[in-house]
């Protein structure tokens, strides 16, 4: 096992496999601090746009099928879309250059939880109910023209799924892959009604107390982000991708190829994955999710086979967690 015990102030898991095998497993904090209920390692956590890679892989699962094409145009699937959304395909929607606009801006820095003042988070259950805050946005760029990052793309290829399917996205998502993978922890949660082993989200306010996210969020998550799983079923997940489980080896290597540069040099993105690269050779993959009281990391390393992940149900922590586990992990390696 790895000997590592992380002394920041962290609250969430942080499991960690090498070569398939578990090396490290550790929680920290509470899942519901007003009764000081402790987190442990199945514990479940949001994991905010982390889940945007299963709309990708369930989109993929179509493609594989035969039941749509990455090629198609958005509005074949969903012609109530204006004319401005004409040329913007899935694939545009699924490595973000699509240049549409987006529900929530967080180019324009704004905050999240602000979208739920004017527009009850109560009923936001489906990707049907972001329609209407997708509709009136106006074109950023010319489709492929750019990477800009955006949710309203992972929402309308979860509405996709749903026209092609004939299922919720939720239920899709399920059946096509939390069931395959073994996932029995993992889903789409109400916020009002959490199952048991399932961590409530913290905001830090100024004076140093927290206060649960409820009101930030939209009741349940959906194709952008918003899923709660367990390390463990993140790992499995993971491991039936690697293997071709999920997908053919044709659709695996589609998914995990560097469609789009980003806007930070040495980093691509994939089908709903980041890929941190050096000269186009990829060293790793990684997933991140930020929402108020939700921060998650996954990373993989290719040369080392390992698998790091950091589940948080506080607003930060997860990206300094993971690096730690690296410096540990290099130091180790090195001084076999």
């Amino acid at each position: 096992m790895l000997q590592f015990d992380y002394k920041n102030d962290f609250s969430g898991v942080l499991y960690v496999t090498k070569d398939k095998e578990c090396i490290l497993e550790k929680a920290y904090g509470y899942a519901e601090k007003g009764l000081k209920v402790r987190n442990f390692v199945l514990t479940r956590f949001g994991v905010a746009s982390g889940g945007k890679l299963f709309t990708a892989v369930g989109i993929l699962k179509l493609a594989e099928k035969g039941n749509l094409n990455l090629s198609d145009e958005i509005l074949k699937y969903i012609p109530e879309l204006p004319e401005s959304f004409k040329g913007v395909t899935l694939h545009h929607l699924l490595t973000h250059t699509s240049g549409i606009g987006d529900y929530f801006d967080e180019y324009a820095q704004e905050s999240y939880s602000s979208l739920w003042n004017a527009i009850p988070m109560y009923k936001m259950e489906n990707p049907i109910d972001f329609l209407p805050m997708i509709l009136n946005k106006d074109k950023i760029f010319n489709p492929g023209e750019k990477f800009r990052y955006n949710n309203a793309g992972y929402i309308l290829l979860g509405l996709a799924i749903e026209r092609v399917s004939g299922l919720s996205y939720k239920d899709y998502i399920k059946n096509s892959i939390f069931n395959p993978c073994k996932m029995s922890d993992s889903g789409y949660f109400k916020m009002n009604m959490l199952p048991p082993r399932t961590a409530y989200g913290y905001i830090k306010l100024e004076d140093g107390s927290f206060r649960n996210n409820i009101y930030d969020l939209p009741i349940i998550g959906g194709p952008d982000g918003g899923v709660y799983v367990t390390a463990v079923d993140m790992a499995k997940f993971w491991q039936e991708l690697l293997t071709f489980e999920l997908l053919s080896e044709d659709f695996t290597k589609e998914l995990f190829k560097i469609h789009s540069d980003t806007d930070n040099e040495g980093i691509g993105f994939g089908y709903g994955i980041w890929i941190e690269h050096k000269n186009y050779e990829v060293k790793k993959y990684f997933l991140q999710g930020y929402d108020p009281g939700v921060n998650f990391r996954m990373v993989y390393y290719l040369e080392t086979d390992v698998l790091v992940l950091a589940l948080s149900n506080e607003d930060t922590g997860a990206k300094e967690a993971c690096e730690a586990i690296e410096k540990t992990l290099i130091e180790e390696f090195q001084a076999v």
